[in-house]
Formats: structure tokens, C-alpha cells, sequence
């Protein structure tokens, strides 16, 4: 089915689900959507607050209705709801339905045996969806036809940018994406303060650092396309001046070895993760 004739169900509306309800129902890329909370949310005010945008937005009574309305299914809950789930989940058709996870830390294998079929796909999302500017990895099952990888595609695009990955990869896109994000705060909040300790008040330290970040990826993603962040960097140390100065500090801080540090330890609490969730 084409996208225009597509229900979109999705289960889930907390942070990340209503981001993403948000996202697609202002996209006009689907038929219709299709909206169940889980626990401690409204999903017929969810739906109200939808109600003028560019797709309908439907409130399903419970899960079984929305399974009987949807064709995608975004399953948008916690990793340690998911299982609670399960047995509701895999009465759906088999046929029709497309199943999208967004459970940090459950790999497609388990998706596939808990819900009986190999038309699953694994989303890694990070909480700029809220703003539409999601980094989000896309790892899809061993069914997964052309048409789903579109599905999934222009599902992601809408409330970000996707980059569709073997799921062996999936720790490593954790380590510099979806925990990264936090990574880049305390950098500019480092920055912020020193800032501080110069003489400009934090609040509007941070507000120049804010806008210093964003003046250095517009620059990095240029008309010209993508440039190597050590290539910037050398423009802008000018021989025996005051950046290779802080550029030193930074690499005596230990800087480089410290964020490496990060994203490997952050891969390998995600890999105990999907371990626990095999069994293993």
C-alpha cells in the first residue's frame, strides 16, 4: 500500500510517542493516524490536541482496535512495558501489519519471536523529535520488503533525519546519537561556564555558546557538502594564535580519549542490554 492509503497505529504516548504523533500527524504523509496511550496518559485529549492537523487523527478504544485500523504499528513504550504487550500485539494480521519499535535495547530477533513475524523494524530515535530534528538509526528484519523500508524511511524524515544501519551498529549510533545528544549539553555547558569565569553572566554565556554550535554545523554542512571536522578546525587556528591555544588545553584535558571513552562505554552498556533481553 501507498502511503496516502496508510493507518499509522501508534501505541505509547509519553515523550518520544507524542513527539512522533506530533511529527506525523502535521506531515500529511499518511491516510490517517491512529493513537492508544499505555499508561498514565489521555489518548482521547492526545487526539483533541491533534484534531487540526493535516492528517486524522483517530483514538483507538483500546489495543485491539487499533490493530484492527492500522497497517504500521509504532510501538513507542518503555523497553520494560514491551513485554506486558506482547501476547495483544501478536494477534495482528500477520499479512498486513508493519511493526516499529522504538525500545532501546531489544533486538530484532526477540521482536521477531515475540510477535511472530519478521516484518519488524527497529527505530533509535533521540529527543529532538520533539523539534523534528531526530537523529534517528533504522535496523529492519529479515521480511522487510522495499515498500516497508520506504514506510519506515519517511516515517523517520518526519520528524528528523534516518540513516538506515545493520543492527550490529546499533550500539555505536547510541553511543555518538541517541545518548551523544547529552554528550553535546555538557560540552556547552562546560563552554558556558568558562565563559562565566570570564566575566559574562551564564545565561548569556550559554545563549553564545548555543549559537557558536550552530554556526559550526551550518558551516561543517555547507552548500559545498559535508566537511571533516579537522579541516574546520584548521582554518580557524591561525598560526600562534588564540584557538591552537585552547586547542592545546583541550587535547592535554584529554578531550579526544575522554568522548571515545563515552561512546565505547555507552555501546557496551547498550550490547548488555540487548544480551539481557536474549537471555544471555
Amino acid at each position: 500500500m501507498e502511503g496516502k492509503e496508510l493507518t499509522i497505529g501508534i501505541i505509547g504516548l509519553g515523550n518520544m510517542g507524542s513527539a512522533i504523533a506530533s511529527a506525523l500527524a502535521d506531515s500529511d504523509l499518511f491516510k490517517s493516524l491512529c493513537i492508544l496511550a499505555h499508561t498514565g496518559e489521555d489518548t482521547r485529549q492526545k487526539a483533541a490536541d491533534l484534531a487540526n492537523a493535516a492528517c486524522s487523527v483517530i483514538p483507538a478504544n483500546n489495543l485491539q482496535d487499533l490493530l484492527g485500523q492500522s497497517q504500521v504499528v509504532l510501538i513507542c513504550v518503555k523497553p520494560q512495558v514491551l513485554p506486558t504487550l506482547y501476547e495483544g500485539l501478536g494477534k495482528a494480521d500477520k499479512g498486513k501489519t508493519l511493526f516499529i519499535s522504538i525500545a532501546a535495547g531489544v533486538p530484532l530477533s526477540i521482536l521477531e519471536d515475540r510477535l511472530g513475524t519478521g516484518r519488524v523494524v527497529r527505530f533509535m530515535p533521540n529527543i529532538a523529535a520533539k523539534v523534528k530534528k531526530s537523529v534517528t538509526a533504522i535496523c529492519l528484519g529479515p521480511s522487510c520488503t522495499k515498500a516497508d523500508k520506504t514506510t519506515a524511511l519517511a516515517i523517520a524524515e518526519s520528524f528528523g533525519s534516518a540513516f538506515p544501519l545493520d543492527e550490529r551498529l546499533m550500539p555505536a549510533f547510541i553511543g555518538i546519537s541517541g545518548s551523544g545528544i547529552a554528550y553535546i549539553y555538557q560540552f556547552i555547558h562546560a563552554m558556558a561556564e568558562g565563559g562565566c569565569l570570564e566575566g559574562i553572566p551564564y545565561p548569556q554565556s550559554h545563549a553564545i555558546c548555543y549559537a557558536t554550535m550552530e554556526s559550526a554545523v551550518a558551516l561543517a554542512l555547507g552548500k559545498e557538502g559535508t566537511v571533516a571536522p579537522m579541516e574546520l578546525e584548521m582554518k580557524v587556528c591561525s598560526a600562534g594564535g588564540t584557538t591552537i591555544e585552547g586547542v592545546k588545553a583541550l587535547e592535554e584535558g584529554g578531550l579526544n580519549g575522554t568522548v571515545i571513552e563515552a561512546v565505547a562505554k555507552t555501546a557496551e552498556k547498550s550490547r548488555k542490554m540487548e544480551d539481557a533481553a536474549k537471555g544471555k
